[in-house]
């Protein structure tokens, strides 16, 4: 039986369940035991965790891998293609990228003014008008990924609701899935721009700066 960490129970569904360390694949697996009926508990695989790593801390480290994302792909946009389009009607590639931006902004600036204040804005109008400057707009995000980072762990540690202004997240979970649903929709109408565009990423560089963030394969 391996040996259970304490400090990790958490409530699914109404069920208590706890997190078990189990040897193997490099003493980084944990399992997720039921508790009632000790007799024939049941296993389920959960990702393999950095060993000791909590769920909250979990969660921060998946936005920090989204931010990497982010940059990644922010990197494949430069001052020849900004203007690309994923449609006729479409926005231009640096608009999703500094739309991205304001809508973190946004939101903090509800639900965790504090962190929202040192942030600029990344477009140059009320309409929406990316910055000139292309690196600006990239920097900014940066800013923004890190501020959604700590409001999310202060919302963690405080638990309970993330509210203000006009916006309510039942839990700080919430809203960072909101920001992870926000960039990757974005990020999806990038990359058709830049298919669209003659300029689609190949696999080999979508796996390391992608895919590879999330998931180890091995075949």
């Amino acid at each position: 039986m391996p040996y259970c960490l304490d400090r990790l129970q958490h409530t699914i569904c109404g069920k208590t369940y706890r997190l078990y360390a189990k040897r193997s694949k490099g003493d980084s697996w944990f399992r997720l035991l039921e508790r009632e009926n000790a007799e024939s508990l049941e296993s389920v695989d959960i990702y393999p965790l950095q060993y000791g790593m909590d769920l909250a801390q979990a969660l921060l480290d998946s936005w920090d891998r989204q931010c990497r994302i982010v940059s990644s792909v922010a990197t494949l946009i430069d001052e020849d293609n900004r203007h690309a389009k994923p449609s006729e009607d479409g926005w231009s590639l640096d608009r999703h990228l500094s739309h991205m931006h304001g809508v973190r902004r946004f939101f903090l600036s509800q639900v965790a003014p504090s962190h929202a204040s040192s942030l600029v804005s990344a477009s140059s109008d009320s309409q929406g008008t990316p910055l000139e400057d292309l690196d600006a707009i990239k920097a900014c995000l940066v800013a923004s990924g890190k501020a959604v980072r700590d409001a999310v762990e202060e919302g963690i540690e405080k638990g309970g609701p993330m509210a203000g202004g006009n916006v309510v997240y039942d839990n700080a979970v919430l809203f960072l899935q909101h920001m992870v649903w926000h960039d990757g929709w974005h990020i999806g109408l990038i990359f058709l721009a830049l298919r669209l565009n003659g300029q689609e990423p190949p696999e080999e560089w979508e796996e390391p700066n992608v895919w590879g963030l999330w998931r180890t394969e091995s075949w």
